[in-house]
């Protein structure tokens, strides 16, 4: 197993679902000349249809998780290019 599995740090197990939803999501980005944003569409249906959430509180609440992953992860990639994640 790769060093950054094993040194991973635990997860709290009630952070684990915006993990899970972060990964899932993934794929749903936008395709173009760089990396983009989960839209928030695809937050909302998957927090809906997998999760069952259907609060607005719980909704906002997940799409806010997700979000704070994303965008650490775009900043991670723009990183990587040496390019600033366009602010929006």
């Amino acid at each position: 197993m790769p060093p950054v599995l094993l040194d991973a740090p635990d997860l709290n197990p009630g952070l684990r679902r915006f993990w899970r939803a972060f990964h899932d999501l993934s794929g749903d980005r936008p395709a173009g000349m760089g990396v983009g944003a989960i839209p928030m569409t695809a937050m909302l249906a998957y927090a809906k249809e997998i999760d069952g959430d259907t609060d607005p509180q719980d909704l906002r609440r997940f799409v806010r998780f997700v979000r704070a992953i994303d965008d650490e992860y775009l900043k991670a990639e723009a990183s990587k290019g040496g390019k600033e994640r366009p602010e929006g």
